[in-house]
Order: C-alpha cells, then sequence, then structure tokens
C-alpha cells in the first residue's frame, strides 16, 4: 500500500545522481518502485507523442538484427500501464519526461538529485567505461544514452552540456511548486529531515539515504567479452568468452 496515498513520486535526475539509493528508499518506504526502465523507453512515444526516434545506435544489416534481438527481450507491458501499476520511478527515461509526467499527475511529488559538474563527470566516465561492461549494456541502453545525452560514449563537452540543460531546464519548469525539491548528492541533502518534510513522513521512518553503486572495475576477461561483441565477427567468439568470465565470477 502506498503510504503517500495516491501520490506518486518521480526521480528526475539523470544517470549517476544518486537515483539508485533514492528508489531503494522509497522501495523500504513501501512503494512499488521502478528504476531505470528499457522497456518504458521503448515505449516512452507513448506519453512524448513521436518525440523520440527510437532505433539501433548503429547501422547496418546485422545490428539492425542485434538491436530488435534485444527489443524483442523487454516486456511488452505498455508506459502507460507502468505508470499505472507502480508509486515511484527513478533513473532513464523518466526524467525525459518531467513536462509529460508533470501534466498526467499534477499532484505527483517530483525530485531533482544532482551534483557538481566535475564529479558527475568523473561518474559518467566511469559509467560509460567499466561500468558499461560490468551491467553488460547493450545497444537499447546505447540507444537511451543518444536521447539523453545525446552520446553513448565518453565525450565530456557534449555529457555536460546536456546535464546542465537539463537541470535548468526541469528547475525552471518547476519554478517553486510545492510539488518539486532538488536534492543535492554532494551538499547533504539526502537526509532524513529533507525528506521526511517534502513526502509529509514522521521523520521517525528514517528515510535518509545512504550510497549506493559505488564504482568498482572490469577484468580484462570481461572487458574482452564485452568488446568483442561491438564487433559483428567476433559476436559469437564473444559469447563464448562472456560464459567463460561468468564461470569465474567477473561478470554477473
Amino acid at each position: 500500500m502506498n503510504p503517500l496515498g495516491d501520490r506518486k513520486v518521480f526521480c528526475l535526475g539523470l544517470s549517476r545522481t544518486g537515483t539508485t539509493a533514492f528508489a531503494s528508499k522509497l522501495c523500504s518506504l513501501g512503494l512499488r518502485t521502478v528504476h531505470y526502465s528499457l522497456n518504458a523507453y521503448l515505449r516512452i512515444n507513448e506519453l512524448a507523442h513521436n518525440k523520440y526516434h527510437v532505433g539501433s545506435p548503429r547501422r547496418g544489416k546485422y545490428w539492425e538484427w542485434a538491436y530488435l534481438r534485444e527489443c524483442r527481450s523487454q516486456d511488452k507491458q505498455s508506459l502507460l500501464e507502468i505508470l499505472e501499476q507502480y508509486d515511484a520511478f527513478a533513473d532513464l527515461p523518466f526524467p525525459l519526461l518531467y513536462r509529460e509526467l508533470a501534466e498526467r499527475y499534477p499532484n505527483a511529488y517530483f525530485v531533482l538529485t544532482s551534483r557538481d559538474d566535475k564529479s558527475w563527470l568523473e561518474s559518467m566516465k566511469w559509467l560509460l567505461s567499466d561500468g558499461h561492461v560490468l551491467w553488460k549494456h547493450g545497444l537499447l541502453d546505447d540507444s537511451l544514452l543518444d536521447q539523453s545525452y545525446g552520446t553513448h560514449v565518453y565525450d565530456s563537452d557534449r555529457l555536460l552540456s546536456a546535464y546542465q540543460s537539463h537541470n535548468q531546464q526541469v528547475r525552471d519548469f518547476f519554478g517553486n511548486s510545492n510539488c518539486f525539491t532538488e536534492l543535492k548528492l554532494d551538499q547533504g541533502d539526502f537526509s532524513t529531515a529533507k525528506l521526511s518534510e517534502f513526502l509529509g513522513v514522521a521523520p521517525e521512518t528514517g528515510i535518509g539515504i545512504a550510497r549506493q553503486n559505488s564504482r568498482r572495475f572490469a577484468t580484462p576477461a570481461s572487458r574482452l567479452a564485452h568488446y568483442a561483441a561491438s564487433f559483428a565477427p567476433f559476436h559469437f567468439t564473444s559469447i563464448l568468452y562472456r560464459k567463460l568470465a561468468k564461470q569465474k565470477g567477473e561478470i554477473r
């Protein structure tokens, strides 16, 4: 049962701004929470009115086939069904839809999670290298990154421009609305008191956020397995290396 009644919570912070920890804490509050949904991304235009071009980030028959194969592995649930089934939402693609979500759910809580530019770029550099390997990101993940940042590889200028633009647009859109707040990861805003006050939850509920998803590094074997899959001629060879790395416990 949603402790906030019929009010939903949308985390509008982009990748690497504490969204995993935030989602985990919402779960502990009893909210049915979605964190990072490729299925929702595939159906983003149900709410965005064909604003986004959802497709393979690479050209060529092989990559189109591989992309469609990934798409078929996703659930068939519609975006609107996901929004109705769950109480809280964090990470991509939901931050991209803040305007549409605010219109559809005017009484929801909207939280922008953020951090300083320098530490965010450092964290994104990890995400697009070691994180990309450890979490086995594929073409669908790359497509979502392209839509969010204009790139799925590390490009500090392009990434920072997209990050700053998104954050400022969200701030301007919500202004001083009492249904909106910003939590800054590196300024102690992920505290019990601030969240309790914003969500209207008793302080003794203890909803402070513990940091999660700290950076760790991919092993050579897992890197080889992952990046071999980026080259069509080595696709099937990469499957063998991936199985070997998995047996050794080097990748999930």
